[in-house]
């Protein structure tokens, strides 16, 4: 079989081509070839316009979901639907989302691996400033200075444990130091 492919190569005509093709066919692989290498490594164009419209659009929701909180900062529907918009960004990986004076923040775990459970309304305000958290049984808050555990019973009383405090929801003015804090389920808004 090999002898005979050999002899039907060994027959076959090379192609006429005009003088000018064999002068320029160097050339022209070459460029087809910087063409190619230039390709791989850079992105195209239109690859790049997806990304820029896909980061465009997370921009524009973040900023109308923070828009909104800042209408009605207290309104447990605007807390919700903020929840639900960077929620669906970021399934699975929401520790927290901080409002305060200085803005609104997202604490994201570094991989989807925070497990699922009803979203907490917590209100922590101290004699300077307040700050609203929605954050989930198990999970750390911002107090302070410090940080506290934000835990739920088996009765569904909501748990706020700092370094020097205890607060739960079924005595809300008790044990507090100099906080004032409320929490309350987001799930009958969701």
């Amino acid at each position: 079989m090999n002898d005979d492919l050999n002899k039907l190569l060994k027959s076959a005509r090379v192609p006429e081509r005009s003088p000018g093709y064999w002068e320029y066919f160097p050339k022209r692989v070459t460029a087809k070839l910087n063409n190619q290498s230039q390709g791989a490594t850079a992105p195209s164009g239109s690859w790049r316009w997806a990304l820029g419209w896909v980061a465009a659009g997370l921009v524009f929701g973040l900023s109308l979901a923070l828009f909104l909180l800042h209408q009605r900062p207290t309104a447990q529907q605007d807390y919700a639907k903020l929840y639900r918009e960077i929620s669906t960004m970021f399934p699975n990986q929401v520790r927290a989302i901080v409002a305060d004076e200085k803005g609104v923040r997202v604490v994201l775990a570094e991989a989807p691996d925070v497990p699922t459970s009803s979203p907490l309304l917590v209100n922590v305000c101290s004699a300077k400033r307040c700050s609203h958290v929605i954050t989930f049984s198990g999970q750390q808050i911002p107090i302070g200075t410090g940080e506290a555990d934000v835990l739920t019973d088996s009765r569904g009383n909501i748990i706020v444990a700092g370094q020097r405090f205890v607060w739960n929801s079924a005595e809300p003015s008790r044990g507090t130091g100099s906080y004032r804090i409320g929490a309350s389920r987001l799930e009958a808004t969701l």
